[in-house]
């Protein structure tokens, strides 16, 4: 593997093992590096360095890569690959886990537990909560993943008839970035896991369910297992780098 300079920005726990990592394997960690590896989400604004030959980030706006490639400068978003997504949606299901285990006082095997959106969060959660012996709901818009939640063991439930839905739950976990449970009578002292990243201005479900006891689980991947979303940044980050003829 050719070794590059790299710069790796952010001071959180998953950047700074990324950066460990990196040094491990022989690049060279560089103010103004060929690469620029920025936090997720990353910046409105790409940094200004003339040395970076390609920027890699999250959740960036076409702007911001308009005006990358202004510069010269390659952007590439490493949160719409399916290697990252998967991977990372793996580690965010195994700490969703823990919080339900660690917020509540009963085991989670016997627990009622719905989980909102089945895309590759829900299904893995879903999986991982049913193995531990919940008696799992799933609730999904489509007719096709509702068709995938039983084919997979778990009763369905459609999006629209959340207020039916939530009856009986002990445990909620929400991966749909918008809000569905206005409206809904949640059970006395339910945990509502919220782990999906709402749309800017959007409130969380505790806001019209002053009772609901919340948990934040957003950004769980770099919280709760930060060497292994390292790791997985890190595996991403050599894939486009390979694609690119960079190493």
């Amino acid at each position: 593997m050719k070794k590059l300079s790299i710069s790796v920005y952010g001071s959180d726990a998953r950047q700074q093992t990324l950066k460990a990592l990196l040094e491990k394997d022989g690049h060279t960690p560089a103010e103004n590096g060929e690469v620029c590896i920025l936090p997720i989400p990353s910046p409105a604004i790409p940094p200004s360095c003339e040395d970076h030959r390609i920027i890699l980030g999250g959740k960036l706006s076409a702007e911001f890569i308009d005006m990358c490639r202004q510069r010269g400068v390659t952007a590439r978003d490493v949160t719409v690959r399916e290697d990252f997504a998967a991977a990372n949606a793996a580690i965010c299901a195994e700490g969703a886990v823990m919080l339900a285990m660690e917020m509540t006082l009963r085991t989670v095997a016997g627990a009622e537990v719905l989980v909102i959106g089945y895309g590759r969060i829900g299904r893995l959660l879903c999986a991982k909560l049913r193995a531990l012996g919940a008696h799992v709901t799933a609730a999904a818009r489509k007719a096709s993943d509702r068709a995938w939640i039983q084919a997979e063991g778990h009763c369905s439930a459609h999006t629209g008839e959340l207020a039916e839905a939530v009856k009986g739950k002990s445990i909620v976990f929400n991966t749909v970035p918008a809000r569905l449970t206005d409206g809904c009578v949640f059970e006395p002292d339910c945990l509502f896991i919220e782990l999906a990243t709402l749309p800017p201005g959007s409130e969380t479900a505790s806001a019209s369910h002053p009772g609901l006891r919340l948990c934040d689980g957003r950004g769980l991947p770099a919280r709760t297992s930060p060497v292994s979303a390292a790791e997985a940044l890190r595996d991403t980050v050599y894939n486009v780098l390979r694609e690119e003829n960079m190493i």
